[in-house]
């Protein structure tokens, strides 16, 4: 199939490219594994036939391209996705493949310690923390309150040193934005909810850890690290300025940040000259 997918020629392929190969196991996710965890052990394992490259080594392929598996809620799916790119990365020898799961909401603390110690790249969605009434009492009624309040274990991710990624979920959730999104990491709550909303406070992460979220660790996550994701001499030059300080401004004012202006290979697009 992705032997088939062209990118439109209209696109700068230098900036666009497929990085890897996403599976969906949207949903709950039940106690029976179904065949999930063994078919994604294949796609794992078997990434040179899913993308017709059969002229290179199986290795090569799996350390350019990786499996994004991406749940929605449930220990139990989560715990079938890594049992399957735990078994691909261990048939097919690779170890920085960095194959990556998506959402991670509800996940049992040995699943965290497997995921760091296999070099899965975690990636999270801080605008669904917020304790909302109209949907979060559901969950309490069906996951009970203790899976409830240890969702989206961000703050174990990084203490394990998990270069863990940060994604908006859109179109599902309405916003992209980034700096919503590090208040969410921050406060574990948002501006329509305020402090009735804060869930799991004790999962709270720091300014520079979100920011890194979106940054540097995005780059790592697509092997682009040597290149984008930091201000450094050498860097390409994509960036956007904001008026303020994600790092140092009072936390009230982050989520409220205009865009001054951006900057794509070092050229401004934004605001028009």
């Amino acid at each position: 199939l992705l032997g088939r997918l062209h990118l439109p020629d209209q696109l700068d392929h230098a900036r666009h490219g497929a990085h890897g190969i996403g599976l969906l196991g949207e949903g709950i996710g039940g106690a029976d594994d179904m065949g999930g965890g063994r078919l994604l052990g294949r796609a794992v394992q078997h990434g040179l036939p899913l993308l017709e490259l059969r002229q290179h080594r199986l290795e090569d392929v799996l350390a350019a391209i990786a499996v994004e598996v991406d749940l929605e809620i449930g220990d139990a799916a989560v715990r079938n996705a890594v049992d399957g790119i735990i078994s691909g990365q261990q048939q097919a020898g690779v170890t920085d493949a960095r194959n990556t799961i998506a959402h991670l909401q509800i996940v049992r603390p040995e699943a965290v310690k497997r995921i760091s110690e296999n070099h899965i790249i975690p990636v999270v969605a801080p605008l669904w923390v917020p304790y909302d009434p109209e949907y979060s009492q559901h969950e309490i009624d069906y996951l009970g309150q203790e899976r409830f309040d240890n969702e989206y274990r961000i703050k174990d991710f990084f203490d394990l040193g998990c270069p863990v990624n940060f994604h908006s979920d859109y179109p599902v959730s309405p916003d992209i934005d980034m700096p919503l999104t590090i208040y969410c990491a921050v406060t574990r709550t948002d501006l329509v909810h305020g402090a009735a909303g804060v869930h799991g406070i004790g999962q709270a992460v720091t300014r520079q850890q979100a920011l890194e979220a979106m940054t540097f660790n995005v780059a790592y996550q697509l092997k682009e690290e040597n290149r984008l994701g930091m201000l450094k001499p050498g860097m390409v030059a994509n960036l956007s300025i904001y008026d303020v300080d994600f790092l140092k401004d009072p936390i009230e004012k982050v989520p409220n940040a205009n865009v001054v202006a951006t900057y794509v290979d070092g050229n401004i697009v934004y605001p028009k000259r």
